[in-house]
């Protein structure tokens, strides 16, 4: 499978599936946003649906019609997935949230639509994205069809979290994780697949953080809030461990303003904050890593201390807490562990 960055065990699992008479019934793709699960599931069903002997070559005319034809800035599978569009293959059903739920209508039509047979081949795809934010009668509905599963169909499921989904659901899919990758497997896809300056790429998939679909996001755009608002985060975390605690507070009201940037990718202001906080946390636990490494284990548990409370500042900004507060009691700590 062409085109994918990083997880090479996983394709070489789902390569190996190519070989076998079906893809399974139903499969879930699980792990963080932005690690390349939408992506990994449409070139796999591109994968079993094309029509030449590389797969999927993005020429024949069933990866024509499921990724589209003509010149693009990137493979046809990424530049795909960024635009979120839907798919002119008749044997493609793409179900996403709309806006901010899968509801009952949209598992019943995808049901209804898995009562007729394939048009081009090799079977049919149904591929449920962001699968966790389907509603409790979304739920039902699809679970109805997994415990029956039409022949010659396949759900592709993907899920930034598996929490709170049916167990049900869970236990009729092959659940496959994905972990972030490293800051060298995105910046050598970048390089590779896209053609980004290796040291841009490098600084890309360092502040990326393992999400490798933020990289590619940042790498084709000229300009990008979350860009902008990960060098200001990134910025702030060193002066903070180097910095004195006169500044905290400032820096505090400089991480509340840089945060404003995530806001068009997390859909808000409170899920705004908290990727900050996350944000923090890696960067800490980089610091953490780097100390251990080099032998230096003075400060080391305020560091873990200072993780644990970048950590709970993210669980209570989701829960509506002031984020003011939480700030500016981070940063202050963050100073006084130097």
């Amino acid at each position: 499978m062409k085109s994918i960055i990083g997880h090479a065990a996983i394709v070489d699992q789902l390569l190996s599936s190519l070989a076998g008479e079906s893809p399974p019934s139903a499969l879930m793709l699980a792990g963080d946003e932005s690690l390349g699960k939408y992506t990994l599931a449409l070139t796999y069903a591109g994968a079993w649906l094309c029509l030449s002997n590389v797969k999927p070559c993005y020429e024949c005319e069933s990866c024509a019609k499921l990724f589209g034809t003509g010149e693009t800035p990137l493979p046809r599978n990424l530049q795909f997935a960024l635009t979120d569009g839907p798919t002119n293959h008749p044997d493609v059903l793409i179900v996403a949230p709309s806006p901010d739920q899968i509801k009952i209508e949209q598992t019943r039509n995808a049901r209804q639509w898995a009562s007729f047979h394939a048009v081009m081949g090799r079977g049919r795809f149904i591929i449920i994205k962001r699968a966790q934010m389907m509603n409790l009668s979304a739920a039902n509905a699809l679970l109805k069809t997994l415990e029956e599963p039409p022949p010659g169909y396949t759900f592709l499921l993907t899920a930034d979290s598996t929490d709170g989904m049916l167990p049900t659901i869970l236990s009729r899919c092959r659940i496959i994780r994905l972990g972030p990758l490293t800051a060298n497997e995105i910046a050598n896809g970048l390089t590779a697949l896209i053609g980004t300056d290796p040291e841009r790429a490098m600084r890309l998939g360092s502040l990326a953080r393992g999400r490798v679909g933020r990289a590619i996001r940042w790498a084709i755009s000229d300009e990008s809030p979350s860009l902008s608002a990960m060098e200001e985060l990134d910025q702030i975390v060193m002066e903070g461990l180097s910095g004195r605690p006169i500044g905290a507070l400032l820096r505090a009201e400089r991480f509340r303003a840089a945060c404003a940037g995530f806001e068009a990718e997390t859909g808000g202001s409170r899920q705004a904050i908290a990727r900050g906080f996350e944000f923090v946390a890696e960067r800490l636990r980089d610091a953490l890593e780097e100390r251990l490494i080099e032998g230096r284990h003075e400060g080391a548990d305020r560091l873990k201390r200072l993780i644990a409370e970048a950590m709970a500042a993210k669980a209570a900004a989701l829960g509506n807490a002031n984020a003011q507060i939480s700030s500016e009691r981070l940063f202050v700590e963050m100073a006084l562990a130097r």
